[in-house]
């Protein structure tokens, strides 16, 4: 495989950097959820790298969790009619 191959595949894993843009959050809180076990990383050469899949895995969660969000709500439109107040205001 050639050097040029190896280059246009898709990353293994991203630096802290680029994860803290990805978020739009400051390489400061990538380190510290880092620390906290939170987000999976490993330390080479002094630098922490986060794998790709593990990224992966985040997006594909909160995607799920927002899809679900966004069925309950809708069902809660459709049998209730009128009450569609979210369940953190109506206190459920």
């Amino acid at each position: 495989m050639s050097h040029s191959q190896q280059v246009s595949r898709s990353p293994v894993f991203y630096d802290v950097r680029y994860v803290a843009e990805m978020f739009g959050i400051s390489r400061m809180s990538v380190y510290r959820v880092i620390r906290s076990g939170q987000l999976p990383a490993v330390r080479m050469g002094g630098q922490w790298f986060v794998p790709a899949r593990v990224i992966e895995a985040l997006v594909a969660a909160a995607e799920e969790a927002a899809r679900k969000q966004a069925a309950a709500a809708a069902e809660r439109v459709v049998n209730g009619g009128s009450d569609w107040t979210p369940d953190w205001v109506a206190g459920r």
